[in-house]
């Protein structure tokens, strides 16, 4: 549902390979694990990308210039989260960018698993980087 929220709220289609949210299922442990941006300190997509594509909102959210991306994949290798991909309609970079303060995912999830309270905590940020 988080998918089909997001692709529809950046392209206007439900399509879970537009969102720039995807679940990850890891069938041996049993769980559902939501890969978005964490938003990192060091950000290495944003150093990574040889077309400066990358700037902070006046949200200050990380967000791709689709306009300078050229669709390289230089911040998707970077990413230590594999929380970039590449858009199957443009061919550009695409990530969380918290439907600018008001993300989607959250308000769609059917059982209330995600949740926004302005900034990503730092615990979740390592939690999952074993998945």
């Amino acid at each position: 549902m988080c998918e089909l929220a997001c692709s529809f709220y950046h392209d206007r289609i439900f399509n879970p390979a537009a969102a720039r949210i995807y679940i990850k299922k890891v069938e041996d442990k049993g769980v559902d694990v939501p890969i978005i941006c964490r938003d990192c300190k060091n950000q290495v997509c944003k150093l990574a990308c040889p077309s400066d594509a990358f700037y902070l909102s006046d949200l200050g959210i990380l967000k791709i210039d689709e306009e300078k991306c050229t669709g390289c994949q230089a911040c998707i290798k970077a990413c230590p989260f594999n929380a970039i991909r590449l858009s199957p309609y443009s061919g550009k970079a695409i990530k969380c960018d918290l439907c600018d303060g008001t993300p989607q995912c959250v308000s769609w999830c059917p059982n209330q698993v995600l949740d926004y309270k302005g900034q990503v905590k730092n615990s979740l940020k390592e939690k999952f980087t074993e998945y």
